[in-house]
C-alpha cells in the first residue's frame, strides 16, 4: 500500500511540474463571450440577486450549466479576473481527478478479476498517462473547459459510488441501495455542470452488462438488477425510434452550421479515430486548441478515408459482439470510449474536433489497452520484460505536455505556435492577427510599414484564404486599415460581397458579422455606410440565408443609420427585422423605442402591449426592463407637461 501511494504522490508531483509554469498563459477562444467580457457575470456581491443575474447572462448548453458558472464566478469574485487563479483552480481540479481515477480503476480491475499484482500495475499506469496526457492539457489550461474536468469529477465520484454498492451487493448480503442517494445527488450536479455527463449512465449498464453480469448475493438484488438492465435496453431502442421520428427536426437544426446532419455524422467516424491516434501517439505537433480545418465528409467515398474508418468501426463492433464475454476488459474499454463520445460526436449539431471531449472518454482507451496487454501477457509472460518501455511513454508524455504548456505560458507564444502546428486554421491565423492588433494599438502613430501592421494583414489574408467560406478574415480587415486611416483594397471589397452573395452564412459567420455591425454601431469602427449597403444587397441575393440571419442584418443596419440620425428610414429596417423574424422579441421590443424617440407614444404602446402579451425571453429581459422604465418616463413627462401652465414668452 505505501508503495502505491508514493507511485501516486509521484505522478501529482509530475503533473504539477509539468504545469507549474503555464499558469499565467492568457484566456482563449470561449474564454471570452462566457465570463471575461460578460458585464453580467462580473459579481460584486455573493447575494442571490447577484448570481441570480450572473446565471441568466449565460446561454451555454441548455441548462446554462450553473454549478461550473458559480465555480467561475467565484474565481472572479475572490481573484479577479487574471487568468492564473482559474487555471490554478482548474489543475487542482485535474489533480482531484487523478486521484479518483485511481481509485475508480483499482475496484473496477478489482471487481473485474484480474490478478492482484497486474492490477496494481495496471491501474497506476493508467492513471499516470490520462494524469500526463498532452491531449488533457486544453482541460486544464482552456479555463472555460472546467466544465468538462469538474463534470468527470462528479462523474468519477458517481462510479466510487456505484461500483462500491455493487461490491456489496456481489459479495456481501448487503443490499447497499443506500449509495443510491449520493449516486442521484451527484447526477445533478455533474448535468449542470455539463450537459454530456448523462453519459455516465451508459458507462453504468457497460460495466454492469460486461463485467458484473447481474451478480449478488440476495436473490431479490439479481432479480432487481435484471430488470435493470432489460429497461436499459428497451431505453435504447426507444431513443433510437424516437431519434429516427425526430430525424427532420434534427436536420432543420443544421441550418445554422457550415455541413449537413448526415455530414457531420460521416465525419465524427474519422474524428473518432483522429483522437484515437492522438491518444495512442500523441505527437504535439499534431494536437492545436483550433481543428476547424478538419476535411468534412461529403458522403462515404469523399474523402476515402471515410469509407475505411466506417469499415473499421464495424469491424470494431463486430468484434465487440462475438468477443465480449471472452475479453470483457477490453470491450468495456472501447465501449466507454465510444459512449463518452456519444452526445458531443454524433447528432447533436455542434463544432466537428475539439481535444477537450477526450477528456473522460480516454480513460477507456487506457482500459482496453491494459487489457489487451493482460491478454498478450498471459500467453507470451517475456512481455514482462518489455515494462521499461512503459517508463519510457510516460516520460515522453511529461516531455511533450511540459513543451506544449510552454507555448500557453504567454498570448504571442500560444499564438504563434498554433499557427505554426495549423496554417490551415482560420482560428488560429486570426488569433495571430488579434495578437498583432494589440501590438499595433500600442504605437501612436502606426503606418502600413509598422511591423504590427504587416503581421496583422499578413496573418488576416492568411485567414481569408485558407477558408473560402469565412468572412472573418475580410471583415477584420476591414478595421485593421481604419488603424492606420487608409481605405479596405478593392479586392478585399470585392471578394467580401461575393462571399455574403454565394457561401452558406452558417452561425461563425453570423458572429463575425454581428461583430463587425456593432462595432460600427459602437463608433469604434468606421466603415463607409455604402459598402454596408452593398453588403446587405449582396445578403439578399444569398439563397441560403435562413431569415434569422437576414433578420439580425436588418436589425443591425437600422441601428446604425439611427444611431447616424437616420430615424425614418432605421425606422424601415427595424419594421422589416420585425417581419422577417417576428419571434425575435429584442426587434419589436427596438421598434417601441424608435417610436418612442419620434414622440410617437401610440405606436410605441401598440408594439409594447404585443410584447407583455408574450412570456418575455430571459436574454432580452433586460431590453424588455429598458423599454419598460422609458415608457414610463415619456408618461410621467407626459403628465407633467399637461399639468404644469403653458409659460407664454415674454
Amino acid at each position: 500500500m505505501r508503495t502505491v501511494n508514493g507511485q501516486i504522490i509521484i505522478i501529482i508531483l509530475l503533473v504539477i511540474f509539468v504545469y507549474a509554469f503555464s499558469l499565467t498563459g492568457p484566456f482563449v477562444f470561449d474564454d471570452f463571450h462566457v465570463f471575461v467580457h460578460n458585464d453580467d457575470f462580473k459579481i460584486t456581491n455573493l447575494d442571490f440577486i447577484s448570481i441570480k443575474k450572473m446565471l441568466a447572462s449565460s446561454t451555454t448548453g441548455i441548462s446554462s450549466r450553473p454549478v461550473a458558472l458559480i465555480t467561475l464566478a467565484f474565481n472572479s469574485y475572490f481573484f479577479g479576473l487574471e487568468p492564473f487563479s482559474f487555471k490554478l483552480v482548474n489543475l487542482c481540479i485535474h489533480l482531484v481527478n487523478t486521484c479518483l481515477l485511481f481509485a475508480v480503476l483499482e475496484k473496477l480491475f478489482f471487481l473485474g478479476d484480474c490478478s492482484k499484482k497486474t492490477s496494481k500495475y495496471a491501474v497506476v499506469v493508467i492513471t499516470a498517462i490520462w494524469a500526463l496526457h498532452p491531449l488533457n492539457l486544453t482541460s486544464v489550461l482552456y479555463v472555460v473547459q472546467r466544465m468538462a474536468s469538474l463534470a468527470a469529477t462528479f462523474m468519477l465520484l458517481m462510479l466510487i459510488c456505484f461500483l462500491k454498492m455493487r461490491e456489496k451487493q456481489i459479495y456481501s448480503t448487503d443490499k447497499a441501495w443506500r449509495y443510491l442517494i449520493p449516486i442521484i445527488f451527484l447526477f445533478v450536479l455533474a448535468v449542470l455542470t455539463k450537459e454530456n455527463s448523462v453519459i455516465i449512465l451508459g458507462i453504468f449498464f457497460i460495466i454492469e452488462v460486461l463485467l458484473f453480469k447481474k451478480m449478488a448475493q440476495e436473490l431479490s438484488v439479481k432479480n432487481l438488477l435484471s430488470h435493470g438492465v432489460k429497461v436499459g435496453w428497451l431505453f435504447l431502442a426507444v431513443l433510437f425510434a424516437v431519434l429516427m421520428w425526430k430525424w427532420q427536426w434534427l436536420q432543420d437544426s443544421y441550418q445554422e452550421r457550415g455541413y449537413t446532419l448526415e455530414e457531420r455524422l460521416l465525419t465524427e467516424t474519422r474524428v473518432l479515430w483522429f483522437y484515437i491516434k492522438l491518444i495512442l501517439i500523441p505527437n504535439v505537433m499534431q494536437m492545436s486548441l483550433y481543428h476547424d480545418d478538419f476535411t468534412i465528409s461529403k458522403s462515404i467515398f469523399q474523402p476515402i478515408t471515410t469509407f475505411w474508418a466506417i469499415f473499421a468501426w464495424l469491424l470494431v463492433s463486430l468484434w465487440i459482439f462475438l468477443k465480449r464475454k471472452k475479453y470483457p476488459l477490453i470491450a468495456l474499454g472501447v465501449l466507454w470510449y465510444l459512449i463518452g463520445h456519444a452526445v458531443e460526436s454524433s447528432i447533436i449539431g455542434l463544432e466537428l474536433v475539439h481535444e477537450h471531449r477526450n477528456y473522460f472518454p480516454m480513460i477507456g482507451i487506457w482500459i482496453a489497452a491494459a487489457g489487451i496487454v493482460i491478454v498478450l501477457n498471459e500467453k507470451f509472460l517475456q512481455l514482462n520484460k518489455l515494462s521499461w518501455l512503459v517508463y519510457v511513454f510516460i516520460g515522453l508524455l511529461c516531455t511533450g505536455t511540459w513543451g506544449r504548456a510552454q507555448h500557453w505560458n504567454d498570448w504571442p507564444s500560444l499564438a504563434e505556435s498554433e499557427v505554426l502546428k495549423n496554417q490551415n486554421s482560420p482560428r488560429a491565423q486570426l488569433e495571430a492577427a488579434r495578437w498583432y492588433f494589440q501590438v499595433l494599438n500600442t504605437e501612436k502613430n502606426p503606418t502600413i510599414n509598422t511591423y504590427g501592421f504587416e503581421q496583422a494583414k499578413y496573418h488576416l489574408i492568411s485567414a481569408y484564404q485558407v477558408d473560402k467560406n469565412d468572412l472573418s478574415g475580410l471583415l477584420s480587415l476591414f478595421k485593421l486599415v481604419e488603424l492606420v486611416r487608409i481605405p479596405p483594397e478593392q479586392i478585399w471589397v470585392d471578394e467580401l460581397l461575393k462571399r455574403l452573395e454565394y457561401v452558406k452564412i452558417e452561425r461563425e459567420n453570423m458572429k463575425r458579422l454581428d461583430e463587425f455591425m456593432q462595432c460600427n454601431i459602437d463608433k469604434i469602427c468606421h466603415a463607409d455606410l455604402a459598402i454596408i449597403n452593398k453588403m446587405l444587397f449582396a445578403l439578399e441575393k444569398n439563397k441560403s440565408l435562413i431569415p434569422i440571419y437576414k433578420a439580425k442584418f436588418y436589425y443591425y443596419l437600422g441601428a446604425l443609420l439611427l444611431e447616424k440620425g437616420s430615424s425614418d428610414l432605421a425606422l424601415y429596417y427595424y419594421s422589416l427585422a420585425q417581419e422577417t423574424d417576428n419571434n425575435n422579441q429584442s426587434f419589436a421590443i427596438n421598434l417601441a423605442l424608435v417610436f418612442l424617440q419620434m414622440d410617437n407614444y401610440v405606436e410605441a404602446m401598440s408594439y409594447y402591449k404585443t410584447i407583455q402579451k408574450n412570456l418575455v425571453v430571459k436574454e432580452w429581459l433586460k431590453n424588455y426592463e429598458d423599454l419598460s422604465k422609458k415608457i414610463l418616463e415619456y408618461q410621467i413627462t407626459a403628465t407633467v407637461k399637461k399639468i404644469l401652465p403653458q409659460t407664454q414668452p415674454s
